[in-house]
Parts: structure tokens; C-alpha cells; sequence
């Protein structure tokens, strides 16, 4: 049993560890911020002084060696607090007001873009319907950049003119007839289109392909197979499965609904690596039908697992558990007639006549949920719905209904 001694000794090491955490995040805090300052120096505002006045640039600049100041200022107050005093409960008080109040003005900043954000005043990308507009088009881009300039130095924020890429997309044929190379200036520097970009671990090139991405994954998941076969001798199969599952397909599922419209070669790419890892965990020969061995494995093939994972988000989408944006795709055919017809709850179909509109989500979702039986259409639970939808692809084995 704690006597009444102990029980103090013990609240008075919580508060000492409480007020330690405290000091640890707000010189982390400090830090940052003098990372900040050193990248905004003196001749970075010079340089862009010209581009977009003065005012905004000392703003910014004085904003940030405010908070230098309140940082440092903050780290001295919780250093001196006094814990085993009768002060220390109000000073910790004090501060934990201090922080709240620091915080607001971003979550208020964060509120009023959001805001922004819903009324489409910041367009994210921008799309041509034909080269005639590319003029206006890239005014309007370097207006939006300029808008975003503004409000990251109202709110205490820096851009990197440097770190920001540009990436335009579209056919071949109509990236041919670019007469003349696309820039576009941003705080002072000239952006040039680049190949490809990264974005969220996804390698994204001009032409949508995903040529890229499918070498880089492919590369990727191969050096894990060649470790993880090194080792597989100290592991039994249920083990290697789980270790597969977690270093190798999570590579191959992640945003596969993005990529899944790429060329019949790179899926034949990483279907070779999902034969090579269930034969890595179930040691069948090269040469053997990797057909059997998937079946066992209870695992679809990339094909399959590619309009699986597609049906899935189609039905969030049905069934408005996705985000609004992707449940607009899809318009039920009943809502544009009247007609009682035997497919009266499938989809309207989009009149996509070019192969690029047939390999978009819309198209290939619509397809695939009027393709589906009337009866697993009509489930609601998306864990039932995984479950059947799995176990009919696996008896089929077949990439399509």
C-alpha cells in the first residue's frame, strides 16, 4: 500500500515527466522554426521582392522570428517552473493556454481553406479542350500558384519554388502538336514540364501509362522476394505468407485502382512476381502451373485482384461509403428513363468511343457492377460483400463475368 508520502512522490514524478514532454516538443517546435528562417533568408525576400511586393515578404519574415522569439521564450518559462512548489500547477495551466491559443489561428487558416477548397476557388489541375486555350490556361495556373503564394505567407508557411514540378498530360498525338515548350512562373522560377512525377509513392508520367511505376514496383517487390528467400528455410508456410503479404503484395495492392488501366506487359509483370512469391512460400518448381498453387493460397490473380479491387470501390461508391467525387460517376439508368426493363438497375453506360475514356474508373467500374449478379449487387455489408464477390472470382477463375 502507498503511504500518503509515496503517493505525493509519485504525482510529483508524473508532473516532472509531463512538463519534460512539454520542453522536448516545443524545442522540437523551436527548432523547426529556425530551419524555417535559415531557408528564408535575406536573399531569397530580395529575390522575390520584386515579384510580389515587399509587404507580404516582411511579413512573412517577421512572423516567423515572432515565433522564434514565443518558442524561446516558452522553452525558458518551462524550464523554471518550479514543480514541487505550489506555482507549478498554474504555470503548467498557463502554458497549456499559451499552446491552445498557438494552435487556433492555423486550425482557423486550415477552416477557411477548406472552405476554399469546397467552392473549387483553388483548382488543383487544370484540363484543355483544345491548344487554343493553352495560353489562358497557364494565366490562370500562375494565378492560382500566386493565390496559394498568398495564403501560405498569411499563415506562416513557406514554398518551395524549387521542390514544385509541373507535369502535363494528354495523347501522344496531342502532346506531338505542342508547338512550343510549356513554362510557367512561380516566385520567380521558370517551371518547366517534367516526364514524370511522384506523387503519394505513385510514379505518374505524361501519357498515364505507368510504365514507370510498374518497373520501379516490379524492382522493388523482387528485392524483397530475393531477401526474403535467403531466409524462408526459418520460417514455416503460415509465417511466410503473412511476411509476403506485408513486404511484397502491400507494394502490389497499394493504389491499384489507379494503375490497373495500365498495358496487358506490366500486368504480366507483377502477375511474375506474385508466381515467383507463391512459389518462394509453397516451393513448387519453376516450371510447374502456378494455377493450383493460387487456389491453394486462396489468392486471386492479378487480374482477377485488379477488378476486385475496382467492384469494391464501385460498391462504396453504390452504396455512399466513398467520397462524393467518385460516387457522382455513376448514375443508375432508371434516373435517365422510365422504361421497366430486365437491366432497369444497372448503370448508364458512358459513350467513351477513344481506348483512354474505356481505361477510366467510370467506365470500368460501370462495366464491371452491370456485369455483377443481381444478388450481390443487393448486399449492403462490404465485409459480405468482399466475401462473395472473392469466392465467385476464385470459382470462375476468369479476369471478367
Amino acid at each position: 500500500m502507498l503511504t500518503r508520502q509515496s503517493r505525493n512522490d509519485v504525482e510529483a514524478q508524473g508532473e516532472q515527466t509531463i512538463a519534460q514532454n512539454d520542453i522536448e516538443s516545443t524545442e522540437a517546435n523551436f527548432k523547426s522554426l529556425l530551419r524555417k528562417l535559415a531557408y528564408f533568408n535575406r536573399s531569397t525576400a530580395d529575390a522575390l521582392e520584386s515579384e510580389y511586393g515587399s509587404d507580404k515578404i516582411n511579413r512573412q519574415y517577421t512572423l516567423l522570428k515572432t515565433k522564434l522569439d514565443e518558442a524561446y521564450d516558452l522553452i525558458q518559462t518551462i524550464q523554471g517552473l518550479k514543480l514541487d512548489s505550489d506555482e507549478s500547477d498554474d504555470a503548467i495551466d498557463q502554458w497549456t493556454q499559451e499552446r491552445k491559443l498557438q494552435v487556433q489561428p492555423y486550425e482557423n487558416a486550415v477552416e477557411k481553406l477548406d472552405e476554399r477548397l469546397k467552392h473549387d476557388e483553388i483548382p488543383k489541375s487544370c484540363s484543355l479542350e483544345s491548344l487554343s486555350h493553352m495560353e489562358h490556361s497557364l494565366l490562370h495556373i500562375e494565378e492560382d500558384l500566386h493565390r496559394i503564394f498568398e495564403w501560405c505567407c498569411n499563415n506562416s508557411l513557406l514554398v518551395n519554388p524549387e521542390k514544385t514540378k509541373m507535369l502535363v498530360v494528354g495523347t501522344r498525338q496531342l502532346m506531338n502538336q505542342l508547338e512550343s515548350p510549356v513554362y510557367i512562373n512561380f516566385m520567380g522560377e521558370n517551371l518547366a514540364p517534367v516526364t514524370e512525377v511522384k506523387d503519394l509513392g505513385m510514379l505518374l508520367d505524361s501519357h498515364l501509362t505507368y510504365d514507370k511505376h510498374i518497373q520501379a514496383l516490379s524492382s522493388s517487390c523482387i528485392s524483397k522476394l530475393r531477401q526474403i528467400g535467403r531466409v524462408k528455410h526459418n520460417f514455416d508456410q503460415s509465417t511466410l505468407v503473412t511476411i509476403i503479404d506485408t513486404l511484397v503484395m502491400s507494394k502490389i495492392n497499394y493504389c491499384s485502382t489507379v494503375w490497373s488501366n495500365t498495358s496487358d506487359g506490366n500486368i504480366k509483370k507483377i502477375q511474375l512476381i506474385q508466381n515467383c512469391a507463391a512459389r518462394l512460400i509453397t516451393g513448387v518448381h519453376k516450371y510447374d502451373h502456378i494455377s493450383p498453387t493460387l487456389n491453394a493460397l486462396g489468392w486471386l490473380s492479378i487480374k482477377e485482384h485488379l477488378l476486385y479491387r475496382d467492384a469494391l470501390l464501385t460498391f462504396k461508391c453504390m452504396n455512399d461509403k466513398a467520397p462524393q467525387y467518385l460516387c457522382d460517376n455513376f448514375e443508375p439508368r432508371n434516373r435517365t428513363h422510365n422504361r421497366d426493363t430486365r437491366r432497369n438497375g444497372d448503370l448508364d453506360i458512358p459513350k467513351y468511343r477513344t481506348s483512354i475514356g474505356q481505361r477510366s474508373f467510370k467506365y470500368r467500374g460501370t462495366k464491371i457492377w452491370n456485369g455483377l449478379d443481381t444478388e450481390l449487387k443487393s448486399i449492403s455489408d462490404l465485409n459480405n460483400f468482399k466475401t462473395k464477390l472473392k469466392t465467385i472470382l476464385i470459382e470462375k477463375r476468369c479476369p471478367s463475368f
